[in-house]
């Protein structure tokens, strides 16, 4: 009777602790996405302050893709890029489609010149330096073609929204209320994070 007791408090111990790990699982990966992505703090507010974009806004965005894209898998997702694939790739998890309609047309925003194929943006893309710039020109194409579409400029919530379903290849903005997961995720951390501290 001892050996059952005993089993089923060391069962129930363990239990207990597999529980914990597991409930702090999120919590890990949103502090590591956080501490990868301050360590580009620098080049986020220089490229947000080329292109007149609030570096809270973008930070949150990201953050918000980030979080809810980056999995064990993505190391692949650059070979699968090569492929053909349209995979997100990069510091802001860019997709392959997204970047190419930036630069077919938007490309008198990007401080360079489109690449010459896709393997040559596929290998731009993995510098964060330059993901930063393609994706800080993606929110302000959402910034502006919501603003231009309803008259005002969107909040964080609707730019991370329409970031994480995108607008590119006619897509575009058909709902001036639309909000999805991404977006509240990006809202939560911009006012946790950048409104209390003001």
């Amino acid at each position: 009777m001892k050996m059952i007791t005993k089993r089923f408090l060391i069962g129930g111990v363990m239990c207990v602790f597999l529980i914990f790990w597991l409930s702090l699982k999120p919590t890990r990966k949103a502090y590591q996405t956080e501490r990868y992505m301050l360590s580009y703090k620098e080049v986020i507010d220089s490229i947000c302050h080329y292109f007149s974009l609030s570096p809270e806004v973008y930070f949150s965005v990201i953050y918000a893709e980030r979080l809810h894209n980056i999995n064990n898998l993505d190391k692949a997702d650059y070979s699968r890029a090569y492929m053909g694939f349209n995979a997100s790739v990069g510091f802001a998890q860019l997709k392959i489609s997204t970047s190419e309609w930036i630069e077919s047309h938007y490309s008198h925003l990007l401080p360079f010149n489109p690449s010459k194929n896709r393997s040559a943006l596929i290998r731009r893309l993995a510098y964060p330096d330059t993901n930063i710039v393609y994706s800080a020109v993606y929110c302000q194409i959402i910034k502006d073609e919501f603003k231009e579409q309803f008259g005002y400029y969107p909040d964080v919530a609707t730019i991370a929204s329409y970031y994480g379903c995108g607008i590119d290849y006619g897509k575009g903005l058909n709902n001036e209320f639309y909000l999805n997961e991404l977006g509240l995720t990006a809202y939560e951390y911009y006012t946790k994070t950048f409104k209390t501290n003001q």
